[in-house]
Parts: C-alpha cells; structure tokens; sequence
C-alpha cells in the first residue's frame, strides 16, 4: 500500500514527470498526489510519452517521429493536439511547423488561463495547480526565502553571475507622445487575460484589478 501524498500514477506520466524537472522554471516538480493528478488532467498517456520524448529545442514534427520512431502523421496529429490545449508553443519556420515543449511555470500554467475562458475544465484546472501550489507550500522541500507567484523554493530563478566589468545604467521614462509612435507603427496589438488574476478568480478568489491587459 502506497503512502498517503504518495504518487499513484502511470508510468508514462512518471517519465514525463523527470522530462519536465530537465526543463526547469519558476515551479519545481515536487512528486505528489496533486502534481499527477494535475499532469493526468492536462495529457492524454500518448500525448505524455510524447512530450516526455521531445527535445528541448523547436523540432519538427518529422523529426520528432524520426527519434521516437512513430508515424510521422500520427506524431503530428498528436503534436497539434498539445498545441491546441496549450501544452507546447508551435512556430512556423522556413513554412514548416515547428514544436517546443513548456516548462510548467512560466509556461503551461500561463497558457492554460490567458484565453479567459470560464468552463468546468479550466476551473477544474485551477483548482488542480492551486493544490499543487498548496502542496508545495506546506513541504519542507520548497520552504526558503524566495518566492515566485506564492511559492517559497529553496533557490533563485534568477542568478547574477559577476563578470568584474561596469556596465552603464539610466532609466528613461518616456511620455505619452513618444510611446504613442511606437503603438501606431505596430501592425499587431495583442489584449490578453491576465492569468494569475483568472485562475484567482477561478478558484474563488477574484481581485479588483483588471483582467484585460
């Protein structure tokens, strides 16, 4: 019998678990009851074994099935599908459709709740990295003085490395009228969904601040 909190999951999914702690982020993979039960809801088991495939680079979807050794359209049929759930970034390069696997944070966290859309599927979703976050928060593995989106880790996402020269700082503060140039020369304006503040609000904890931004 498994231990209470104990991971009770496939093991397909256990690979994609290790796949996703190589990539990093702002959110460490903490092996948990609420991490599978968030990696369960957000991959089909094929779409799992894939991304846990997937090199950490833009990859075609030919040359994905080439190092996996599934069926070029199959792979791709597959890819597309995580690219429609916002699982993976796609990028068209030189006509030919290219593929990314995300971290969990930033990366899918972001991309499940930027559309702004309100179903029992992204509340669900909500609820499931709130536990996790939960999770995280209350085991000694993750308590340290850092914090990112209320999470204590025990190390910094960022970290300076000293290279003993001087680099030359100002901050410029530039007016409307300058500003404005740049936003009437820009072909495409994107308004988006704040994310943090719809899973807030998903979860059962909106706050007064815009959520179009």
């Amino acid at each position: 019998m498994k231990e209470k909190g104990a991971p009770v999951t496939q093991p397909v999914y256990e690979r994609l678990a290790e796949a996703l702690k190589l990539r990093g982020g702002a959110a460490p993979v903490v092996r948990c009851r609420e991490f599978d039960a968030r990696l369960e809801e957000l991959f089909t088991p094929e779409e799992a074994e894939l991304a846990a495939r997937m090199p950490l680079k833009y990859t075609s979807a030919a040359e994905i099935a080439t190092e996996t050794g599934g069926d070029p359209k199959e792979t791709e049929r597959i890819l597309e599908n995580m690219a429609n759930k916002a699982l993976l970034y796609s990028q068209t390069r030189d006509e030919v459709m290219h593929y990314y696997p995300l971290p969990l944070v930033p990366g899918m966290f972001e991309m499940q709740f930027t559309t702004g859309e309100v179903s029992e599927r992204t509340k669900r979703l909500a609820h499931l990295f709130q536990d996790y976050f939960t999770a995280m928060t209350g085991s000694a593995v993750t308590a340290g003085p850092y914090d990112t989106m209320g999470i204590a880790i025990p190390f910094p996402f960022f970290r300076v490395i000293t290279i003993e020269q001087e680099i030359p700082a100002s901050i410029e503060v530039i007016p409307y009228d300058t500003l404005s140039k740049y936003i009437d020369n820009t072909e495409y304006i994107a308004v988006g969904t704040c994310y943090c503040r719809h899973h807030a609000e998903l979860v059962g904890h909106p706050c007064d601040k815009p959520k179009e931004v």
